[in-house]
């Protein structure tokens, strides 16, 4: 491994890890955990990214994509919370409403 990829690395890993500690900070919270179910929702976490042509029956490509990329938005942010808060946040109803 040459210098320059390791010092990447590196830079990585403590972003990582910064995002990490931030995301977690803020899941820990009940204002948190609501702006991050809103987030799940928003993103169709738990929705197909399929969309259908219901005049030919045939899968849209272009709005598939779209959900498909909607959805990420949450996957990535999930990846840096701690699972205890995630079940929270995923299987928990809302205490804020």
């Amino acid at each position: 491994m040459t210098e320059k990829t390791k010092e990447t690395k590196n830079a990585q890993s403590v972003e990582y890890e910064k995002l990490r500690r931030a995301f977690n900070g803020i899941a820990k919270t009940e204002h948190g955990k609501t702006v991050l179910r809103y987030l799940k929702r928003d993103c169709g976490f738990a929705k197909t990214s399929l969309v259908m042509n219901p005049q030919a029956c045939d899968i849209n490509p272009i709005g598939s994509i779209y959900n498909e990329a909607r959805k990420d938005v949450y996957h990535r942010i999930r990846q840096f919370i701690d699972v205890e808060f995630l079940k929270q946040i995923e299987y928990e109803e809302d205490k804020n409403v």
